[in-house]
């Protein structure tokens, strides 16, 4: 199965656990990328991930999240078309991601 985290989401083992909710997501997402390492789970990056990773001014979160992002097999990148509408591929093959181009799931 296939999942993907927002930068928020994998960020939130970094933040402030003194509350129970994010101690309790804390857990939850660690368990999320905890099967993601062991193959149970496919953890899926993006072109957005990229972009918040790159702006991000705290090198401690942008290390942690470069890290996360490292497990991801799956990257989706989106697309721009004529009319400013975006669309959105599917590379299943790591070394093809920053070429792609389709608008569909990569074969």
């Amino acid at each position: 199965m296939r999942i993907y985290l927002d930068i928020c989401s994998i960020q939130r083992p970094l933040d402030d656990q003194s509350q129970l909710r994010i101690r309790t997501e804390t857990e939850a997402i660690l368990g999320i990328l905890d099967l993601c390492e062991t193959g149970r789970l496919t953890l899926v990056s993006s072109a957005a991930h990229v972009i918040e990773t790159e702006q991000n001014p705290y090198p401690d979160r942008k290390g942690h999240a470069l890290n996360v992002l490292s497990l991801a097999s799956h990257y989706v990148r989106a697309h721009f078309f004529r009319g400013g509408r975006a669309g959105k591929g599917i590379c299943r093959d790591r070394n093809r991601q920053a070429r792609c181009t389709s608008s569909r799931p990569c074969r």
